[in-house]
């Protein structure tokens, strides 16, 4: 077998990401307008708050494209704006925005992992020391599948986000394995793919729901319906090769 370890994606490569997304930004919704009257007004529609802290999202992700790695601080530096335009002081803006934060994030790790996912990590686990490596803001160990994973590394934490080769050799360098023996799994052909061969590692393409891949475009050197026929895969050349005179 190659591969000394893997090293995984998190967000729609072990869990679909939008339904806790939008999940998070509902209860954040329902949060301000219960707790922040002053930002939002009495009576309004969520759909309506949400738009508005989309907004401002994305306004502050314009002024501050240096910080796009950084997920938990657009996110709660729009919260602080939204608080500051709607009259609240620096001291109740800042403190509102640290709290609806915290509604969000709790709801964001409420994540519904793919049916194979689960035990096909607890099989690799027993193979392979398992890495995450996520542009996105999510803790695995915030979640139910944690416990198989030596260590998380975040673009946040990095200061530094996929596809850029520096976060996978970090990662590499963290876990003291020559980056040329790691397999990194993902569901983004940019992000993940070309990020990660361009670092040394080698790929596997998670392709979901029949996802195509970009025209052009260097293929990954594996390609899988899901986590299990990966980890199927994985496990029947590992044994292949330990019968391997």
């Amino acid at each position: 077998m190659p591969y000394s370890a893997l090293c995984l994606d998190l967000d729609d490569t072990l869990w679909p990401v939008a339904p806790a997304i939008v999940s998070a930004e509902k209860l954040t919704a329902a949060f301000l307008a219960r707790e922040f009257p002053a930002v939002v007004p009495v009576g309004q529609v969520p759909a309506i708050t949400i738009a508005e802290m989309r907004r401002w999202r994305e306004q502050v992700a314009g002024l501050h494209a240096g910080r796009a790695y950084d997920l938990t601080w657009l996110r709660t530096e729009a919260l602080r704006c939204q608080a500051l335009a709607a009259g609240l002081g620096e001291a109740a803006a800042t403190a509102m925005a640290a709290a609806a934060f915290e509604v969000f994030f709790a709801e964001r790790h409420a994540v519904e992992p793919y049916a194979e996912v689960p035990a096909a990590l607890e099989r690799l686990a027993t193979r392979f020391p398992l890495y995450v490596l996520s542009n996105g803001n999510a803790d695995p160990a915030r979640t139910s599948l944690g416990k198989h994973f030596r260590a998380a590394f975040s673009a946040r934490g990095l200061g530094v986000a996929k596809p850029d080769p520096r976060a996978f050799q970090a990662v590499a360098e963290s876990a003291g394995i020559p980056v040329g023996r790691w397999l990194y799994v993902g569901d983004d052909p940019h992000a993940d793919v070309v990020g990660a061969r361009s670092a040394g590692m080698a790929t596997a393409w998670v392709h979901r729901h029949e996802k195509q891949w970009p025209a052009g475009l260097e293929r990954a050197d594996h390609e899988f319906a899901d986590l299990g026929e990966m980890m199927d895969w994985l496990m029947a050349a590992d044994e292949l090769q330990r019968r391997s005179p």
